[in-house]
């Protein structure tokens, strides 16, 4: 995967689209279960094709965790804020297994991508999602879901985007949602220093700019901050 990226990243900071289409299949939602677990896609806003791969775990219901109601994770994928979606076959993967794991509700957020959506529209993307989570009228039925245990969850780029989500989500009153927990695997943060990985043979450095400047559209923030309780701040 990381050799499509580094295919698909154009000198000006784009990204060809139609070859990246190559490095990323796709998965299918499937409302047959599949390894305990059925599928489903949600469309929140179809005019900027914001929507969510719902995963509901079935079960014979003798077993107390089974005939309560579901906790939910909200899930945001990773990718650098400019790459994969919610039906790209590892994320799919990935938040099947956690649905049946944990007998939980998984909703996976497909957020508009850098750069052609520059940051923060990652951010206001999740927190209208939140909103339409909260009327469960609107997405829940049959679901089973318990909206006063949800946590918020993310990988890499997706853990920045559930940090400053839930940061966000404390300034709105819900009607039915109460997050109670955050889950950041490996969140991509910036620091003010410059970012590197260093190679553990004592290769050459990874840095991270390029990341940053698709996700700002090709304008690079000399300060993110991004520890609580500040929120996200970007100054070109």
């Amino acid at each position: 995967m990381s050799f499509g990226v580094d295919m698909c990243r154009r000198t000006n900071f784009t990204v060809n689209r139609t070859l990246m289409s190559l490095f990323d299949p796709k998965s299918y939602a499937s409302k047959n279960p599949v390894n305990g677990v059925k599928s489903s896609d949600i469309v929140v806003d179809s005019s900027c094709d914001i929507w969510f791969r719902l995963y509901t775990p079935t079960g014979t219901g003798t077993d107390a965790r089974e005939s309560a109601a579901f906790p939910v994770i909200v899930f945001f994928h990773g990718g650098g804020f400019a790459f994969m979606a919610p039906n790209s076959k590892p994320y799919d993967d990935f938040c099947r297994r956690l649905a049946g794991e944990f007998t939980a509700i998984v909703i996976s957020v497909n957020y508009r991508l850098s750069p052609e959506h520059r940051c923060p529209t990652q951010y206001e993307d999740g927190l209208k999602v939140l909103k339409f989570i909260d009327d469960v009228n609107q997405w829940a039925e049959g679901a089973n879901a318990n909206l006063k245990h949800c946590f918020i969850a993310g990988d890499s780029a997706g853990g920045n985007l559930a940090h400053h989500i839930v940061v966000k989500a404390n300034e709105h009153k819900f009607r039915n949602l109460r997050l109670i927990g955050m889950i950041a695997i490996q969140p991509f943060f910036r620091r003010r220093r410059k970012d590197r990985i260093r190679n553990p043979d004592g290769g050459s450095s990874v840095h991270f700019k390029g990341a940053f400047r698709l996700a700002l559209g090709g304008v690079f923030a000399r300060r993110v901050r991004q520890g609580p309780p500040g929120g996200e701040r970007f100054r070109a």
